[in-house]
């Protein structure tokens, strides 16, 4: 029950959130549930309004919701989400709570900016795999996808 899933996350362990995620991502997989992607999101502080306060997530965890994004929505070409996925592929390292919280830890890297920035690859690469996911099987000819260009895009991203 929803229930029970709140006190599993509420718990606040990793690898019990990362279970919890991926498990209901791929239990409701392409089915684009609304309770499950809420679920996700608030996970990725990202995608927060600035007027939600900070919440600290581990890297891992944020990485394990941008891949249960990718499996919920898995096939449906849907136009947010692909758009969520390119701008957190591309995405700067940033200097919130998550990154103090990491720095604490002891796994960072510093950038130009002061900021913090740990796991970035697998953030990067948990984003990119999602997007597959969400545009699966669609390739360039996504219906109301042309105009993101995301051949391009995603080049852009590799090679600069």
């Amino acid at each position: 029950s929803w229930t029970d899933l709140y006190r599993y996350l509420s718990e606040q362990h990793d690898a019990t959130t990362i279970g919890v995620l991926l498990g209901m991502a791929a239990s409701r997989r392409g089915s684009m549930e609304a309770l499950v992607s809420k679920m996700l999101f608030l996970h990725l502080p990202a995608t927060h309004p600035a007027s939600f306060p900070e919440i600290e997530l581990s890297p891992l965890v944020q990485a394990s919701a941008l891949l249960g994004v990718g499996l919920l929505y898995e096939g449906s070409c849907h136009r947010l989400m692909v758009e969520t996925m390119l701008s957190e592929i591309g995405r700067r390292p940033s200097s919130g709570a998550n990154a103090k919280a990491a720095a604490a830890s002891g796994n960072t890297k510093g950038d130009d900016e002061g900021g913090v920035v740990t796991d970035r690859e697998g953030y990067a690469l948990a984003a990119g795999l999602s997007l597959g996911l969400v545009a699966l099987g669609a390739g360039s000819n996504a219906a109301g996808l042309a105009d993101l260009n995301l051949e391009k895009r995603l080049r852009y991203y590799m090679l600069g």
